[in-house]
């Protein structure tokens, strides 16, 4: 009879752990499905997506897509007068976005939401010159950057330039326009 029963307790949590496994195997690959994976520290996400300025303003004055959802606190003024280049909202969950525009240019961020309780809240912007690949500004919000929850980043560099965005727990307006 004990045998029996201590047989019975071994299916049981061998049933658990088997389920366990089964559940986390299954949210790995929802993640890389979705694209949420969770890399360690700062390594750059492996999956870019890459829009051309061209196709991605588009989706944002109106002659396609829906574009994001209206906004309560509008954009700074300067960047509703200069017309942006990149006028959209990200949820940053180990999230990578890259853009090509030409400068020079300023780059706005408006942190919305932040979990800030954690060392893995973060935004990182690094601006490439695309004809020579050399860094030209790298920026971001804590980490190794600074607090801010809004800062305009001012690029003078004259022709078409790389921006990465990467970071986690973090809602984010981003804004790009050109500096006149």
């Amino acid at each position: 009879m004990a045998g029996g029963v201590r047989r019975g307790m071994g299916l049981k949590i061998m049933l658990l752990i088997g389920l366990a496994l089964v559940l986390t195997v299954g949210s790995c690959i929802a993640d890389v499905l979705t694209g949420e994976t969770n890399p360690e520290g700062d390594a750059p996400f492996t999956v870019a997506i890459t829009e051309s300025v061209c196709s991605f303003s588009e989706r944002f004055t109106g002659t396609g897509g829906t574009g994001p959802d209206p906004d309560p606190d509008p954009a700074p003024t300067e960047a509703v007068e200069n017309n942006p280049m990149i006028n959209e909202n990200i949820d940053f969950a180990w999230a990578a976005r890259s853009f090509e525009a030409d400068g020079p240019l300023v780059i706005t961020y408006i942190i919305r939401g932040h979990d800030d309780t954690t060392f893995d809240c973060f935004t990182k912007v690094t601006v490439t010159d695309c004809a020579t690949g050399s860094v030209l500004l790298q920026d971001g919000y804590r980490r190794q950057y600074s607090g801010d929850l809004e800062k305009d980043l001012k690029i003078s560099h004259e022709g078409p330039v790389q921006i990465d965005l990467y970071g986690n727990r973090v809602n984010a307006d981003i804004l790009v326009y050109a500096d006149h």
